[in-house]
Protein backbone atom coordinates (compact mmCIF):
# COMPACT_ATOMS: atom_id res chain seq x y z
CA UNK A 1 0.00 0.00 0.00
CA UNK A 2 1.62 3.40 -1.37
CA UNK A 3 0.56 5.94 0.81
CA UNK A 4 -0.70 9.38 -1.29
CA UNK A 5 -2.10 11.29 1.46
CA UNK A 6 -1.13 14.81 2.02
CA UNK A 7 -1.09 16.10 5.72
CA UNK A 8 -2.44 18.41 8.58
CA UNK A 9 -0.37 18.30 11.73
CA UNK A 10 -2.15 20.31 14.89
CA UNK A 11 -0.17 20.41 17.72
CA UNK A 12 3.61 21.67 16.71
CA UNK A 13 4.85 20.98 20.09
CA UNK A 14 7.13 17.83 20.61
CA UNK A 15 5.61 15.25 19.20
CA UNK A 16 3.76 16.87 16.36
CA UNK A 17 7.31 18.27 15.72
CA UNK A 18 9.23 15.07 15.70
CA UNK A 19 6.20 13.50 13.42
CA UNK A 20 6.19 16.22 10.98
CA UNK A 21 10.10 15.91 10.49
CA UNK A 22 9.83 11.73 10.10
CA UNK A 23 6.93 12.48 7.28
CA UNK A 24 9.20 15.13 5.98
CA UNK A 25 12.31 12.74 5.87
CA UNK A 26 9.92 9.88 4.72
CA UNK A 27 8.86 11.94 1.43
CA UNK A 28 5.33 12.45 2.59
CA UNK A 29 3.88 15.80 2.50
CA UNK A 30 3.39 18.14 5.66
CA UNK A 31 0.23 20.66 3.37
CA UNK A 32 -0.65 22.36 7.16
CA UNK A 33 0.05 23.23 10.36
CA UNK A 34 -1.42 24.94 13.45
CA UNK A 35 -0.46 25.37 17.03
CA UNK A 36 -2.57 27.97 19.81
CA UNK A 37 1.29 28.62 20.41
CA UNK A 38 2.23 31.41 17.55
CA UNK A 39 5.65 31.24 18.71
CA UNK A 40 5.82 27.02 18.42
CA UNK A 41 3.77 27.37 15.37
CA UNK A 42 5.84 30.02 13.59
CA UNK A 43 9.29 27.58 14.47
CA UNK A 44 7.17 24.55 12.77
CA UNK A 45 5.51 25.91 10.00
CA UNK A 46 9.36 27.59 8.99
CA UNK A 47 11.02 24.18 9.40
CA UNK A 48 8.46 22.11 7.23
CA UNK A 49 8.33 24.86 5.18
CA UNK A 50 4.42 25.53 5.08
CA UNK A 51 1.97 28.33 5.36
CA UNK A 52 0.91 28.60 9.56
CA UNK A 53 -3.05 27.60 9.33
CA UNK A 54 -5.04 30.31 11.42
CA UNK A 55 -7.26 27.09 12.94
CA UNK A 56 -7.35 23.46 12.90
CA UNK A 57 -10.18 23.97 10.74
CA UNK A 58 -8.43 25.72 8.55
CA UNK A 59 -5.31 23.18 8.70
CA UNK A 60 -7.36 20.36 7.88
CA UNK A 61 -9.10 21.85 5.13
CA UNK A 62 -6.61 21.49 2.93
CA UNK A 63 -4.71 17.99 4.02
CA UNK A 64 -5.92 14.15 3.32
CA UNK A 65 -5.58 13.11 6.85
CA UNK A 66 -4.95 15.05 9.89
CA UNK A 67 -2.62 14.33 13.02
CA UNK A 68 -3.45 15.55 16.58
CA UNK A 69 -0.22 16.11 18.26
CA UNK A 70 -2.28 18.31 21.27
CA UNK A 71 -2.53 18.09 24.68
CA UNK A 72 -4.87 14.78 25.50
CA UNK A 73 -7.60 17.39 26.98
CA UNK A 74 -7.64 19.27 23.57
CA UNK A 75 -8.19 16.09 21.44
CA UNK A 76 -11.16 15.80 21.35
CA UNK A 77 -12.05 19.56 21.15
CA UNK A 78 -9.74 20.09 18.49
CA UNK A 79 -12.03 17.05 16.59
CA UNK A 80 -15.31 18.67 17.02
CA UNK A 81 -14.13 21.69 15.93
CA UNK A 82 -13.12 20.79 12.83
CA UNK A 83 -15.88 18.49 11.90
CA UNK A 84 -18.53 21.22 12.64
CA UNK A 85 -17.07 23.37 9.97
CA UNK A 86 -18.17 23.98 7.21
CA UNK A 87 -16.55 21.57 4.71
CA UNK A 88 -16.86 18.39 4.08
CA UNK A 89 -14.73 15.54 6.12
CA UNK A 90 -16.11 12.70 4.72
CA UNK A 91 -13.24 10.64 3.71
CA UNK A 92 -10.73 12.28 5.47
CA UNK A 93 -8.08 10.19 7.82
CA UNK A 94 -8.35 11.70 11.64
CA UNK A 95 -5.02 10.23 13.98
CA UNK A 96 -4.57 11.27 17.34
CA UNK A 97 -1.44 10.27 18.93
CA UNK A 98 -2.27 10.11 22.65
CA UNK A 99 -1.93 6.59 24.43
CA UNK A 100 -4.98 6.70 26.60
CA UNK A 101 -7.05 8.20 24.45
CA UNK A 102 -9.61 5.42 22.41
CA UNK A 103 -11.20 6.20 18.98
CA UNK A 104 -13.99 7.63 21.13
CA UNK A 105 -11.69 10.60 20.92
CA UNK A 106 -12.03 10.87 17.69
CA UNK A 107 -15.86 10.21 17.35
CA UNK A 108 -16.92 13.70 15.99
CA UNK A 109 -15.10 13.13 12.91
CA UNK A 110 -16.28 9.48 12.58
CA UNK A 111 -19.70 10.58 12.68
CA UNK A 112 -19.14 12.83 9.61
CA UNK A 113 -17.69 9.96 7.42
CA UNK A 114 -14.06 10.38 8.27
CA UNK A 115 -11.55 7.61 9.05
CA UNK A 116 -10.36 7.40 12.65
CA UNK A 117 -6.88 6.08 13.91
CA UNK A 118 -4.96 6.02 17.09
CA UNK A 119 -1.40 5.71 16.41
CA UNK A 120 0.40 6.01 19.42
CA UNK A 121 4.52 5.91 19.73
CA UNK A 122 5.99 3.76 22.86
CA UNK A 123 9.03 6.79 23.21
CA UNK A 124 9.83 9.77 25.60
CA UNK A 125 10.25 12.81 24.25
CA UNK A 126 12.12 14.92 26.42
CA UNK A 127 13.01 17.79 24.05
CA UNK A 128 12.33 18.90 20.34
CA UNK A 129 16.04 18.26 19.03
CA UNK A 130 16.31 14.61 19.91
CA UNK A 131 12.66 13.71 19.40
CA UNK A 132 11.95 13.14 15.50
CA UNK A 133 15.56 10.82 16.13
CA UNK A 134 13.83 8.39 18.98
CA UNK A 135 10.81 8.14 16.56
CA UNK A 136 12.78 5.78 14.12
CA UNK A 137 13.02 2.21 15.35
CA UNK A 138 10.18 2.81 18.03
CA UNK A 139 7.07 1.08 18.34
CA UNK A 140 3.50 2.26 17.95
CA UNK A 141 0.45 0.97 19.49
CA UNK A 142 -2.32 1.71 16.46
CA UNK A 143 -5.98 0.92 17.24
CA UNK A 144 -8.33 1.46 14.22
CA UNK A 145 -11.58 0.24 13.81
CA UNK A 146 -11.76 -1.66 10.61
CA UNK A 147 -9.16 -3.51 8.19
CA UNK A 148 -8.57 -1.44 5.79
CA UNK A 149 -7.70 1.56 8.53
CA UNK A 150 -5.34 -1.01 10.47
CA UNK A 151 -4.07 -1.78 7.02
CA UNK A 152 -3.42 1.93 6.24
CA UNK A 153 -2.00 2.66 10.17
CA UNK A 154 0.64 -0.10 9.73
CA UNK A 155 1.84 0.91 6.62
CA UNK A 156 2.33 4.48 7.68
CA UNK A 157 4.02 3.71 10.74
CA UNK A 158 6.42 1.06 8.72
CA UNK A 159 7.13 4.46 6.29
CA UNK A 160 8.16 6.33 9.15
CA UNK A 161 10.51 3.93 10.57
CA UNK A 162 8.73 2.05 12.93
CA UNK A 163 7.14 -0.88 14.26
CA UNK A 164 3.48 -1.34 14.97
CA UNK A 165 1.97 -2.91 17.90
CA UNK A 166 -2.02 -3.68 17.56
CA UNK A 167 -3.77 -2.46 20.69
CA UNK A 168 -7.50 -2.97 21.32
CA UNK A 169 -9.48 0.11 21.61
CA UNK A 170 -10.98 -1.11 25.25
CA UNK A 171 -7.41 -1.82 26.49
CA UNK A 172 -5.77 1.70 25.25
CA UNK A 173 -5.74 2.52 29.14
CA UNK A 174 -4.09 -0.50 30.47
CA UNK A 175 -1.54 0.02 27.39
CA UNK A 176 -0.45 3.29 28.57
CA UNK A 177 -0.36 2.69 32.05
CA UNK A 178 2.26 0.08 31.03
CA UNK A 179 4.39 2.88 28.90
CA UNK A 180 3.92 5.34 32.03
CA UNK A 181 5.36 2.52 34.36
CA UNK A 182 7.73 1.64 31.97
CA UNK A 183 9.50 5.30 31.64
CA UNK A 184 7.60 8.00 34.01
CA UNK A 185 7.81 5.38 37.22
CA UNK A 186 11.61 4.98 36.60
CA UNK A 187 12.54 8.56 36.23
CA UNK A 188 10.29 8.88 39.44
CA UNK A 189 12.54 5.82 41.05
CA UNK A 190 15.56 7.77 40.16
CA UNK A 191 14.43 10.78 41.53
CA UNK A 192 14.21 8.83 44.89
CA UNK A 193 17.20 7.42 44.33
CA UNK A 194 19.00 11.06 44.23
CA UNK A 195 17.19 12.18 46.96
CA UNK A 196 18.72 9.13 49.43
CA UNK A 197 21.95 10.53 48.10
CA UNK A 198 21.57 14.02 48.95
CA UNK A 199 20.60 12.76 52.23
CA UNK A 200 24.05 11.78 53.11
CA UNK A 201 25.44 14.80 51.39
CA UNK A 202 26.79 13.83 47.92
CA UNK A 203 25.57 16.30 45.28
CA UNK A 204 22.84 15.55 42.54
CA UNK A 205 25.46 15.95 39.79
CA UNK A 206 27.85 13.24 41.71
CA UNK A 207 24.62 11.12 42.32
CA UNK A 208 23.61 10.65 38.97
CA UNK A 209 27.21 10.21 38.07
CA UNK A 210 27.47 7.39 40.15
CA UNK A 211 23.47 5.64 39.04
CA UNK A 212 23.64 6.45 36.01
CA UNK A 213 26.08 3.31 34.95
CA UNK A 214 24.17 1.14 36.92
CA UNK A 215 20.58 2.61 35.39
CA UNK A 216 22.19 1.81 31.94
CA UNK A 217 23.63 -1.45 32.92
CA UNK A 218 20.23 -2.49 34.50
CA UNK A 219 18.36 -1.60 30.91
CA UNK A 220 20.91 -3.61 29.66
CA UNK A 221 20.24 -6.69 31.56
CA UNK A 222 16.37 -6.53 30.93
CA UNK A 223 16.91 -6.55 27.26
CA UNK A 224 19.76 -9.64 27.28
CA UNK A 225 18.42 -11.75 30.25
CA UNK A 226 14.74 -10.57 30.53
CA UNK A 227 12.62 -8.92 33.59
CA UNK A 228 12.38 -11.82 35.68
CA UNK A 229 16.00 -12.68 35.45
CA UNK A 230 18.01 -9.25 35.79
CA UNK A 231 16.58 -8.73 39.02
CA UNK A 232 19.64 -8.53 41.56
CA UNK A 233 19.88 -7.28 44.65
CA UNK A 234 18.76 -8.23 48.75
CA UNK A 235 15.15 -9.22 47.02
CA UNK A 236 16.62 -11.76 44.37
CA UNK A 237 19.00 -13.18 47.08
CA UNK A 238 16.51 -13.28 50.49
CA UNK A 239 18.48 -10.72 52.15
CA UNK A 240 16.00 -10.56 55.00
CA UNK A 241 18.50 -8.44 57.36
CA UNK A 242 19.68 -5.98 54.86
CA UNK A 243 15.98 -5.25 53.90
CA UNK A 244 14.77 -4.83 57.26
CA UNK A 245 17.92 -2.58 58.00
CA UNK A 246 16.41 -0.21 54.59
CA UNK A 247 12.96 -0.21 56.46
CA UNK A 248 14.72 0.43 60.13
CA UNK A 249 16.81 3.73 58.21
CA UNK A 250 13.97 5.25 56.38
CA UNK A 251 12.16 5.09 59.73
CA UNK A 252 12.21 8.86 59.67
CA UNK A 253 11.51 9.38 56.01
CA UNK A 254 7.38 7.95 55.73
CA UNK A 255 7.01 8.90 51.75
CA UNK A 256 10.22 7.03 50.73
CA UNK A 257 9.33 3.90 53.06
CA UNK A 258 6.31 3.61 51.26
CA UNK A 259 8.06 3.39 47.81
CA UNK A 260 10.24 1.11 48.68
CA UNK A 261 7.67 -1.00 50.16
CA UNK A 262 5.24 -1.02 47.41
CA UNK A 263 7.84 -1.49 44.76
CA UNK A 264 9.75 -4.60 46.93
CA UNK A 265 6.55 -6.33 47.09
CA UNK A 266 5.94 -6.80 43.48
CA UNK A 267 9.11 -7.53 43.18
CA UNK A 268 8.22 -10.81 45.16
CA UNK A 269 6.29 -11.78 42.71
CA UNK A 270 9.79 -11.93 40.48
CA UNK A 271 11.13 -14.03 43.54
CA UNK A 272 8.24 -16.54 43.33
CA UNK A 273 8.29 -16.27 39.61
CA UNK A 274 11.94 -17.28 39.20
CA UNK A 275 11.72 -20.55 41.88
CA UNK A 276 15.06 -20.22 43.40
CA UNK A 277 14.37 -18.54 46.81
CA UNK A 278 12.92 -20.98 49.69
CA UNK A 279 8.78 -19.94 50.09
CA UNK A 280 10.24 -19.54 53.74
CA UNK A 281 12.38 -16.84 52.95
CA UNK A 282 10.05 -14.69 50.38
CA UNK A 283 7.11 -15.30 53.37
CA UNK A 284 9.84 -13.75 55.54
CA UNK A 285 10.25 -10.77 53.33
CA UNK A 286 6.30 -10.52 52.80
CA UNK A 287 5.96 -10.03 56.39
CA UNK A 288 8.67 -7.12 56.54
CA UNK A 289 7.20 -5.69 53.91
Amino acid sequence: MVIEETFAIVGAGKVGTAVGIALKEAGLRVQALYDIDHRALREAADLFGVEASRSPADAAKSADAIIITTPDDMVEKVCEEVALSKFDIAGKIFIHMSGALTLEALLPAARKGAKTLCIHPIQTFADKKTAARMLKGSVFGITASDESSTNWARNFVEKIGGKSLQIRNEDRVLYHIAAVIASNFLVMIEHAAVSVFEKIGVKRDDALEALIPLVRQTVDNIQRFGVVRALTGPLARGDVGTIKAHLDSLENEPELKTLYRAVSKWGLNIARERGELEITSIDKMARLL
